[in-house]
């Protein structure tokens, strides 16, 4: 489980892992939101699932992202290092 939340953190984080990107975080809540809608609309209100227009509007979102993502690119804070774990070497 901690692995996923660790994806799931570093999907959500700038460069460094730390600070939220509000950019990255519209993007996952509005592909849920896209993904949500078109079930609705395909279970519930027995509608035709469309493939193309559903990757039209998929890419729409992607490409938005990919460049608000670029354009807020040299703003955002520098990578952390790891933080450094004691290593036991064992006896000396």
């Amino acid at each position: 489980m901690e692995e996923k939340k660790t994806t799931w953190t570093s999907a959500i984080t700038g460069k460094d892992n730390v600070s939220l990107d509000i950019v990255r975080m519209f993007l996952a809540l509005t592909g849920a939101t896209f993904v949500g809608l078109t079930l609705y609309s395909v279970l519930w209100r027995e509608r035709a699932f469309d493939g193309l227009d559903f990757c039209k509007g998929a890419a729409v979102l992607i490409t938005g992202a990919g460049a608000a993502l670029g354009f807020k690119s040299n703003s955002e804070p520098p990578p952390c290092e790891p933080p450094r774990e004691n290593i036991d070497r064992g006896p000396s």
